[in-house]
């Protein structure tokens, strides 16, 4: 099972039974230390973090340790400003601020559109950035400046 996987299930079911699928995974060995990508540990990270934000306990100092996880990961820039975008929209559910210590610049056809798909659901703002950044991208791409 890839973590993207586990993020569609977070979306598609109750959070008790991606709990239990997230323990089977480990106990199973599917994710171990050795055998976890950057970004499988970042998707899994992400859904704890909105777990504890459906479940009111998210805090701002959490979300600021997230930011630290994501600086320190070995990501391309496409994936690392999808987990951004997602920390930042968490950040204005729980009133509070992110700091990142690197910036991050990517063009329209360097992001993980997947990844970004992803997590689409994650809030009804969040759905409508990704939709307006898909168009955006669309139309940039039909115009051949692919930005």
């Amino acid at each position: 099972m890839k973590s993207l996987e586990l993020v569609s299930l977070f979306f598609a079911g109750e959070p008790r039974e991606l709990a239990e699928v997230l323990s089977h995974a480990r106990d199973s060995g599917l994710y171990t230390k050795e055998s976890m990508t950057p970004g499988d540990a970042l998707n899994i990270l992400m859904i704890q973090l909105m777990a504890q934000n459906r479940a009111g306990r998210l805090t701002p100092e959490t979300l600021q340790n997230a930011c630290q996880k994501v600086d320190a990961a070995d990501l391309k820039a496409g994936s690392r400003i999808v987990y951004a975008l997602l920390l930042v929209d968490l950040a204005r559910d729980v009133g509070g601020n992110v700091t990142f210590v690197g910036e991050v610049s990517v063009s329209g056809s360097e992001i993980d559109w997947e990844l970004l798909g992803a997590f689409a659901p994650a809030s009804a703002a969040f759905t409508r950035q990704v939709k307006q950044l898909e168009a955006a991208h669309a139309a940039a791409t039909k115009r051949g400046v692919a930005s």
